[in-house]
C-alpha cells in the first residue's frame, strides 16, 4: 500500500433544529497520514489523542476490516489534529471517518461516499456530524443502517463564530440528561423549524437561520449543564448573528453570520473574560469535505509538523 493522506473537516452537528439529523462542515481540518507497517505505530501532535490501541482511528479501521472479513494489518498512522476533542465539533466522527477510509484503502474497496457513511454508522451512531464531515457542506441524513442523505452547498461568505471551552464534555453524559420522550408540541416545534433551516441553505438566505436554528429537543435540557449557552446565544443574536446553537452535544457554541463576525467575537470575548470562563473564540468558514490522496513517502508529514 502507498502512503495516503486523509483530510477530514470539523462539523457542527445537531445544527439548530436538526437534532441528530442535520449538520454543517467547518473548514477546520485534521489530517491523517497512513501506510501499512510491520508493527502498529501511531503519532500525534496533540497530547490529548491516544497513541495506543485505544485510538479511535485504529479502532474504526479494525472494525471495518473485520466487517470485510479481512485480516487487520498494522499501520503507521500520523495524526495532525486540529479538532478539539470533546468540544462538540465532530472530532470523534472525523476519527471514525479516517479509520473507515483507511480500511477501504487497505482492502482496495471503491471509495463510494454512501458506502463509507454506512460503515461509519456501524461505529458512530449519530450521523449528523459524520455525514457533514464526510460529504461536506450542509447535510441532512437519516439515522438508519442504510442511510439516505441530502447535501446542499454552503453559501459564499457564511462563517461560524465558535466559543470552545477549555474543558470538554463527554457526549454520552450529555445525552443521558435528555428525556426519552418528547411532547407533540416540542416535536412539531422542531419539525417546522427544520424546514426553515434547510430553506436557509437552499435559498442562500441567512434570514431563515434565526428560526431554523431554534430548538426545543435538546438545548433547553443541556443548558442546565452549560451555563454559558443562554448568555452567549443572547449576545450573538444582539450582535449580528443570523442564528446560534450548541454545537453537537456541546460544550462549544456556534453562531453563524455572513458579515458581522467582529461584533460577536468582541462580545463573546468580553463576556467570557468577565465571567472568567476559560476557552477560546475562533472564526471559521463553513464548508469543506473529506478528501484523500496518494503521496510520496518524502512528502509524508511528521506529527510535530516537520
Amino acid at each position: 500500500m502507498a502512503t495516503y493522506i486523509i483530510s477530514v473537516p470539523a462539523s457542527i452537528g445537531n445544527l439548530g433544529s436538526g437534532f441528530d439529523c442535520a449538520g454543517v462542515s467547518l473548514r477546520l481540518m485534521s489530517t491523517y497520514t497512513v501506510r501499512i507497517s510491520k508493527h502498529l505505530r501511531i503519532e500525534s501532535d496533540d497530547p490529548r489523542i491516544p497513541i495506543n490501541r485505544t485510538n479511535l482511528v485504529w479502532r474504526a479501521y479494525q472494525k471495518t476490516m473485520r466487517s470485510f472479513f479481512k485480516p487487520v494489518v498494522p499501520l503507521h498512522l500520523v495524526i495532525q489534529n486540529r479538532i478539539p476533542p470533546g468540544a462538540g465539533l465532530g472530532g470523534s466522527g472525523a476519527a471514525v471517518i479516517a479509520g473507515v477510509i483507511c480500511a477501504f484503502l487497505v482492502n482496495g474497496q471503491p471509495l463510494v461516499p454512501k458506502q463509507i457513511l454506512t460503515s461509519c454508522l456501524q461505529i458512530e451512531q449519530h450521523p449528523d456530524n459524520v455525514a457533514a464531515s464526510l460529504i461536506g457542506g450542509f447535510v441532512v441524513t437519516t439515522s438508519t443502517r442504510q442511510p439516505e442523505y441530502c447535501h446542499l452547498p454552503v453559501p459564499k461568505g457564511w462563517k461560524a463564530v465558535v466559543f470552545i471551552p477549555s474543558k470538554g464534555y463527554d457526549t454520552k453524559e450529555a445525552r443521558r440528561i435528555l428525556p426519552l420522550k418528547v411532547s407533540r408540541q416540542d416535536a412539531v416545534f422542531n419539525l417546522s423549524r427544520c424546514c426553515f433551516l434547510t430553506l436557509a441553505f437552499k435559498e442562500k438566505k441567512e434570514y431563515y437561520l434565526k428560526v431554523g436554528m431554534e430548538d426545543a429537543l435538546h438545548q433547553p435540557h443541556r443548558a442546565r449543564i452549560y451555563p454559558h449557552l443562554a448568555p452567549l446565544y443572547q449576545l450573538a443574536m444582539e450582535n449580528g448573528a443570523a442564528g446560534c446553537c450548541l454545537s453537537g452535544a456541546g460544550p462549544a457554541v456556534a453562531a453563524i453570520s455572513s458579515h458581522r463576525w467582529e461584533g460577536i467575537v468582541d462580545a463573546w470575548k468580553d463576556f467570557t473574560r468577565r465571567k472568567r470562563w476559560s476557552g477560546e473564540v475562533i472564526v471559521v468558514s463553513l464548508g469543506g469535505k473529506t478528501s484523500w490522496k496518494k503521496i510520496r513517502d518524502s512528502e509524508a508529514p511528521r506529527a510535530n509538523g516537520e
